[in-house]
């Protein structure tokens, strides 16, 4: 070849070349960004409204529904999901994969526009805004102090100290406090003097906003100067307020003093935060979108000791949780284990060929093509994350693969007397043609996953990429720095000599290894010479247990299961806590304070808990009866551990009294999205309570299977509610509206914001309300009085009727239906499995005409997911096949090569099952790998085989040489790759699940393929081709197929 020509007459030049090669490339490794997966583009957008005081209900019915029949004229779209709970609406559109979300963003705001003049004058705006799931925090950090340390210091120490420093960091998008006091100022209004002075609440807040403004009057003339005339009248103190005047129905004004409480406080708490039982405020850290979570995660952690040393006495800053820190670890884990198998490899190469120069060839060739791949990386805008360090791993295998061809085919020309550059150039020429055929395979074989659509080819782009980057690197670096490496180390009469059998026609020296060795692979050869020759015998045998174990692992798919992605555990635990609806947030933080005892009494190895006591994600309201616990253990727990400790806890907590305990094992996956691994079934229809009744029965099927735990019943208890119906002929004969009458209670119940305190920059609200021990009091709901047009003060239980009731907290619609969700983990079983399992049982279930169940979004996502993967498969396959014929210029030999890539799926599904992992994206990409690289095996058996018939020889004498021939090269590559892998599939180390699965498919499937390809190929190979040999036995011209 014309490369391995010029590589070898300049060697100086190559040399250069691949310096530069490991400059950029080192370079380029140093700013690749880290992750634990590829980023995630969802076409998903959100409406969310605000409307305070509302209930689900009328949530639902005014803000909800409107916005969804708006959005239904969107094309594109996949699914509306609407979620109306009190004081907030949220709807999402899921979008089809491929569409342009910029334009459809554009659309849905216009649609919006519309529709937001129909909307409750009170509500908010409706914001529209795509769903970015790198934009969720990416670590938690909390403020605290001791328990004598009172909460307003640590408060003060969270907002004036820590936050703004976080904020300034580069990378960090913004930062949401949780738990702290935030300063208020109340006027507590007297409701016995308000009715003294015929007042309300809202004419005070009118007077407040009326004397508390500053503003611009224009521009006037000052001498020659034209100036801004500026009009203040802003309070300069809060006890200022006291002093305002308000105007009284008849004539005069009082003071607010004497009508009202002025207190300079903060507003009500509605989230508690602690840490180990201390109170303490907790920091939200969100990531800017181009921003990489590990050195946003590193610059906090770098800015914290000195944040410290800037906390009064007694506060603490710690982080909580740090998303970033399984990127850390899984990376640092995969590195570390490739690296060791690389050794492995190396020694293995080192033993088989028993020459240290040969070895040094391939050790020195790995390290370019690895770094040369990052170079490729960096310019293709890829990151480094499990997928594509998992894709490294494999190409090392195809790098030393593509080297040891090369290699080994030089070594024998020097063996037959070449000299060093001779060798060199026949050697590579002999081989070069069925290296760059093995190396466009590869590519092949991963060029269709490109163009997989939805999450699945989100996964394959950057693994496609970079497989295909290590591949033209390995190419590159095998046919041009191995050739000039080995024509300057492969001199000296020891390389022109043939190989000596320690034992047989050399002594025997028991001491050294290379002796054993020798013998080793002697006596592998003759063992195998023997297997070759009885499968060229027994064809049918070898194609008949082929065909059964082919079978048999189909039969074991079952029994494998099917996931997304590999749970990746941590050594967290979270808590969920769950106190019937309406409880207060003071009871339950008894309840959360309870089963924190309960977890420091029953779990070991806690190094941490923190706790949060109401909050809600998007709801104007608090989720007072809410908590979570995150319990963090020491490093020394591994997350099997973890898992076990939970699966105990859970069982401990199912008598806990006054409250619903559930606890789950931490995942960096996620709770949610694509790559969560809940279980959802989906009940819709029209009717409340029986939507209600499905998913209790649909609960209780979720119990039957065995691995299901914590079931979440959408279908909760429903919230105790006071209902005020209007009457509309009292209204009329009062003179008052409805509006009028919701308007005035609003503001007496909730209170209402009526200006606001400007000081050093900051804002504060000024609150007018009742004492909450009298507005919130059901037995003063008839002292409360609305005024009509004529001043008469008319109590509101005189304008209707007041009745108990029930509301549900949440209200779900999925494409304009009513929605109940019903949702559950798998523990010790994959959520495939567990899916097939509870299909079977929700089967019994009598579902009325109307209303369906069935499995989510995450179920249909999951097929569509492994539907797009096996036709990337068979693309894959016939592309691969189109290519060989191409290079080849043969249908025949492609169609026996072929035959080498179902006994890869033999292996794969043995060693699944043999380590009880899933069937997942990661070792379904395994499965292509192991194509690629059994397809090279191949590829280099037949192209020698060929190589001898036109040599004169016929087939069956030149499958008998070609196998024993390639047999040492195919051994050192699988040995290699197997190697490289077998670190991660025995899986120590955290993040190894992450391609603990990939690579246990590549170590089986290429180990196992290998064996049988050896015998099966040559099989078919005599078999299609061995009549159309028989006139060459007897003397005719050979021809290869």
């Amino acid at each position: 070849m014309q490369l391995a020509h010029f590589s070898i007459r300049r060697p100086v030049t190559i040399t250069m070349l691949m310096i530069a090669l490991v400059a950029v490339g080192l370079f380029s490794l140093l700013h690749l960004p880290e992750e634990l997966y590829p980023k995630l583009n969802l076409p998903v957008a959100a409406v969310v409204t605000s409307w305070n005081g509302a209930s689900p209900e009328e949530v639902e019915k005014q803000i909800s529904h409107p916005l969804e029949q708006a959005l239904e004229g969107l094309s594109g779209v996949n699914l509306i999901e609407s979620q109306s709970t009190a004081g907030s609406s949220l709807v999402i559109v899921e979008f089809n994969y491929g569409v342009n979300l910029d334009e459809e963003l554009n659309q849905m705001r216009s649609l919006v526009n519309r529709v937001e003049q129909a909307l409750p004058s009170d509500a908010s705006t409706p914001l529209v805004q795509q769903f970015d799931p790198n934009s969720l925090p990416i670590m938690r950090i909390a403020v605290y102090g001791s328990k004598r340390v009172p909460l307003q210091t640590v408060s003060d120490a969270a907002a004036n100290v820590v936050e703004p420093a976080i904020e300034r960091l580069n990378g960090v998008a913004g930062v949401q406090e949780a738990g702290g006091l935030v300063r208020q100022i109340t006027v507590l209004v007297d409701p016995d003097k308000l009715k003294a002075y015929h007042l309300n609440i809202e004419q005070v807040v009118n007077a407040i906003a009326a004397n508390n403004l500053s503003a611009d009057a224009g521009q006037v003339h000052k001498g020659t100067l034209f100036i801004p005339l500026h009009v203040s009248g802003e309070i300069s103190s809060p006890s200022d307020l006291g002093q305002l005047q308000i105007p009284l129905p008849l004539r005069g004004a009082v003071k607010l003093s004497q009508i009202a409480q002025i207190q300079d406080g903060h507003a009500p708490i509605d989230l508690v935060s602690t840490v180990n039982g201390a109170p303490a405020v907790t920091l939200s850290i969100s990531q800017a979108s181009d921003a990489n979570i590990v050195q946003v995660s590193n610059s906090v952690w770098q800015a914290l000791p000195s944040l410290e040393q800037q906390l009064p006495p007694g506060v603490h800053v710690e982080v909580l949780t740090d998303d970033a820190q399984p990127v850390r670890d899984t990376i640092h884990t995969v590195v570390n284990h490739t690296v060791l198998g690389f050794i492995f490899g190396i020694l293995v190469i080192l033993l088989i060929l028993r020459s240290v120069r040969s070895t040094i060839v391939v050790a020195v060739a790995i390290p370019i093509a690895t770094l040369s791949t990052f170079a490729l990386m960096a310019a293709a805008g890829l990151s480094i994350n499990s997928i594509t360090l998992g894709s490294l791993a494999v190409g090392l295998g195809s790098l030393v693969d593509f080297s040891i061809v090369v290699l080994e085919s030089i070594f024998r020309s020097r063996q037959r007397g070449l000299s060093p550059m001779e060798a060199a150039v026949v050697g590579t020429e002999e081989v070069g043609l069925a290296v760059f055929v093995a190396a466009c395979a590869q590519v092949c074989v991963f060029a269709p996953s490109i163009f997989v659509p939805g999450i699945a080819g989100q996964f394959f782009r950057p693994l496609s990429l970079t497989v295909s980057f290590s591949h033209v690197a390995a190419l590159f670096v095998a046919l041009t720095f191995t050739p000039m490496l080995a024509s300057r180390l492969l001199t000296g009469r020891r390389f022109e000599a043939p190989d000596r059998i320690p034992g047989l026609d050399a002594p025997m020296r028991w001491y050294a290894p290379f002796d054993w060795s020798a013998r080793f692979m002697h006596g592998l050869t003759r063992v195998y010479r023997r297997l070759l020759a009885f499968s060229l015998s027994h064809r049918k045998i070898i194609f008949a247990i082929t065909t059964l174990m082919f079978v048999a692992s189909v039969a074991m798919v079952p029994k494998i299961g099917f996931e997304l992605v590999p749970n990746v555990g941590e050594d967290e635990m979270t808590v969920s806590i769950e106190t019937p609806p309406g409880t207060s947030l003071a009871a339950t933080e008894q309840v959360a304070q309870r089963v924190e005892a309960l977890a420091r009494a029953h779990l070991h190895g806690i190094d941490q808990i923190d706790a949060q006591v109401g909050g809600n994600s998007y709801s104007a309201l608090p989720a007072t009866n809410q908590a979570t616990l995150t319990v963090r253990f020491q490093d020394t727990i591994s997350s099997r551990e973890v898992e076990d400790m939970t699966a105990q806890f859970n069982q401990l907590t199912q008598s806990f009294s006054g409250a619903t305990v559930t606890a789950s094992a931490a995942s960096a996956n996620g709770a949610s999205g694509p790559a969560s691994d809940q279980i959802s079934v989906q009940i819709q229809g029209p009717d409340v309570a029986e939507l209600t009744r499905l998913a209790n029965q649909v609960a209780d099927a979720m119990r039957r299977v065995h691995g299901l735990e914590d079931i979440q019943n959408g279908a909760t208890t429903a919230m105790p509610n006071v209902t005020l119906k209007l009457d509309p002929a009292l209204l009329a004969q009062y003179g008052l509206t409805a509006q009028a009458v919701e308007s005035v209670l609003k503001a007496d119940v909730g209170g209402q914001i009526a200006s606001t305190y400007d000081v050093n920059g900051n804002t504060y609200n000024i609150v007018v309300e009742l004492p909450p021990s009298y507005a919130q009091n059901l037995a003063h709901l008839q002292d409360l009085t609305v005024e009509n047009q004529q001043g008469v003060m008319v109590p509101v239980t005189k304008l209707g009727s007041v009745s108990d009731g029930f509301e549900p907290p949440s209200i779900t619609h999925i494409n304009g239906l009513r929605t109940v969700e019903v949702s559950a983990t798998p523990y010790g079983i994959t959520e495939g499995r567990a899916q097939l399992a509870l299909s079977k049982e929700l089967k019994s279930i009598q579902v009325p005409h109307g209303y369906s169940v069935g499995f989510g979004q995450g179920g249909a996502f999951l097929r569509q997911t492994m539907f797009d993967m096996l036709w990337a498969f068979a693309f894959s396959v016939a592309l691969l096949y189109m290519l060989m014929a191409s290079l080849f210029e043969s249908l025949v030999t492609p169609f026996v090569i072929m035959f080498s890539l179902p006994p890869t799926f033999i292996g794969a599904a043995l060693g699944l099952v043999l380590t009880h992992r899933s069937l997942n994206v990661d070792s379904a990409i395994g499965v292509i790998m192991v194509m690629g690289l059994v397809a090279n095996n191949a590829i280099v058996l037949v192209d020698y085989a060929n190589r001898l018939r036109r040599g004169g020889s016929n087939l069956r004498d030149a499958l008998m040489e070609a196998g024993p021939v390639r047999l040492r090269p195919i051994l050192m590559s699988t040995a290699t790759t197997v190697l490289a892998m077998l670190p991660l599939v025995i899986g120590y180390g955290k993040g190894a699940e992450t391609l603990a699965s990939m690579a246990t498919v590549i170590a089986f499937g290429l180990t196992f393929s290998t064996m049988v390809t050896l015998l099966l190929v040559p099989a078919v190979y005599l078999a299609i081709s061995g009549k159309r040999d028989k006139p060459k036995r007897a003397g005719a011209e050979p021809s290869a197929p």
